[in-house]
């Protein structure tokens, strides 16, 4: 069946209208979906110089672009900012995958010389580690950097210090090695973890008027091992007499060396005189007395135990 002339002409305008909608929808949903341009914007952002490219400029998504900075006569490259970022390359390239910005800034006078690095050797000497660890290191450090050493000891063993270029430098961990030379030779030292000797303290006194000498004698004056053992003698001056020795407060002999065993880590150790006279000897009357009260009795005894018939004679 055939459509009027003017149902014709509609028709073909609706279908005509729906193509169109329909490209537009398509567009759209290709352009967010999958953007298929961005804009690159390049410029001088400081100083005097050029870039290439310059001005915006447009580029498809994974498109790799690359950035040049051209200082002016009299001027020099400082750095790039990148989408925020900054690089000191005066030239590089980048992958597109976004609208970006990349702004050139150029410095006044003769550029700074790049910086030279420090050869810098570290070792060890006994047992333990070191970070940074052992090694020559090359191409890490520059002049005039600092280096952080943290050593961690082995059991048994304790750091004791670190030297610079032969140098005792520091005790301290970490170790701060500051303002690098071209060269420098960092040792670290570790040494065995040796404990002190632990001595008594000790101490003697005297009441009374007397003196004292103690042995073994010792190399350090009144230095003697916790635990070891002394002997100590009194001497008392004339009119008095040698009475008793007292241990931290407690009698412990009136004998004549006294040995003092065990020592503690603290010993107070009084030696006492008396200036009376000591308690006198039997006289020699009482000795004649007791003598002959011996024999009364030895003899009443031995009477005792002679029979009745031999006694009567």
């Amino acid at each position: 069946m055939l459509l009027k002339p003017k149902f014709r002409w509609l028709g073909l305008v609706l279908g005509l209208a729906f193509v169109i909608v329909g490209c537009v929808l398509v567009g759209h949903a290709y352009g967010v979906f999958s953007a298929s341009s961005y804009t690159v914007t390049v410029d001088v952002a400081e100083g005097q110089g050029s870039t290439v490219p310059s001005g915006i400029i447009v580029v498809s998504y994974g498109q790799t672009v690359y950035f040049q900075a051209i200082p002016s006569t009299g001027w020099h490259f400082d750095h790039w900012n990148y989408n925020g970022a900054t690089l000191v390359d005066a030239s590089f390239n980048a992958v597109i995958t976004g609208n970006s910005i990349a702004g050139a800034y150029f410095a006044q006078g003769t550029p700074p010389p790049p910086p030279s690095y420090a050869t810098v050797t570290i070792t060890k000497i006994g047992q333990g580690t070191v970070s940074p660890p052992e090694g020559q290191y090359g191409a890490t450090y520059h002049v005039g950097d600092s280096i952080s050493l943290t050593m961690t000891v082995t059991s048994g063993w304790q750091y004791d210090r670190t030297r610079r270029n032969g140098i005792d430098w520091t005790q301290a961990n970490p170790a701060e090695i500051a303002n690098l030379a071209a060269t420098e030779n960092i040792q670290v030292v570790f040494i065995e973890d040796v404990t002190p000797p632990e001595y008594c303290d000790l101490t003697i006194t005297v009441t009374g008027q007397g003196l004292w000498s103690i042995s073994p004698e010792s190399s350090i004056p009144m230095k003697y091992l916790v635990h070891s053992t002394i002997t100590i003698t009194a001497t008392p001056s004339s009119g008095w007499y040698y009475a008793s020795m007292k241990r931290n407060g407690v009698e412990v002999s009136s004998s004549n060396p006294v040995n003092i065993a065990d020592l503690g880590a603290t010993e107070t150790i009084e030696v006492i005189f008396v200036n009376t006279s000591p308690p006198p000897g039997p006289q020699m009357n009482e000795v004649y007395a007791g003598i002959a009260m011996v024999a009364f009795g030895t003899i009443f005894d031995s009477a005792l135990l002679i029979p009745r018939k031999q006694r009567i004679k």
